[in-house]
């Protein structure tokens, strides 16, 4: 489930508080840039420990941010190929490359009837620290427009868990200046075990265009 997607020409974004079932909230941010359409760059930032008492930020440990760029067309029978590194990249660091992710994407044909959409898509992916390809396949539900779930799953051949699996749902909106809240629960989490409160998060985010 995708709570924004990147304006296709033009400078877009979100603000999202996130309070993650555990016990930890933080507050993030992002900002894309699509200088023509379906090609975009992208950063963001976080900031974690706001459950605290002592809100004083540990800028070491608590405030990191990401990046990524590459061509993404929404629509059915396309291709997308990005590279993202979704961090957390360590305030200061200069080691910006070794976490990132290029990712071969291909989305299949949308089903839809009455209220419903279905909409899926195929991916392989590697990381530049491992070098080793992982398989994912995801499915996405909407219904009435705004309300969405989706659920991914994950085969890595290289793994000790060879499959894997996420999943997320809620009230988005891609159109700037609204508000979305979803649940999501990026895992990984073992195919036999959801882990809706250890990995899950609910976030109120807000999206904007320039």
């Amino acid at each position: 489930m995708q709570s924004e997607r990147t304006p296709r020409i033009g400078i877009g974004g979100s603000v999202a508080l996130t309070y993650r079932l555990r016990g930890a909230i933080a507050l993030g941010g992002s900002l894309a840039w699509a200088p023509q359409p379906n090609l975009f760059v992208r950063t963001g930032f976080s900031l974690r420990g706001l459950e605290k008492l002592d809100l004083t930020p540990d800028f070491e440990n608590d405030i990191s941010w990401w990046w990524g760029l590459g061509y993404d067309d929404w629509r059915p029978n396309t291709l997308s190929i990005q590279i993202n590194n979704w961090g957390p990249i360590p305030l200061g660091s200069t080691d910006v490359f070794s976490g990132a992710v290029a990712d071969l994407g291909y989305k299949l044909p949308a089903i839809s009837w009455d209220i419903f959409r279905l909409s899926s898509s195929l991916h392989v992916s590697s990381s530049f620290k491992r070098g080793l390809p992982t398989f994912s396949g995801s499915v996405s539900l909407s219904a009435l427009q705004h309300l969405s779930g989706f659920v991914t799953l994950r085969a890595d051949p290289f793994a000790k868990d060879l499959l894997s699996w996420n999943y997320g749902f809620g009230i988005s909106d891609w159109h700037p200046f609204t508000f979305s809240c979803v649940y999501t629960n990026w895992g990984p989490n073992k195919i036999n075990e959801p882990n809706f409160f250890s990995n899950g998060a609910v976030s109120l985010s807000f999206s904007y265009a320039l």
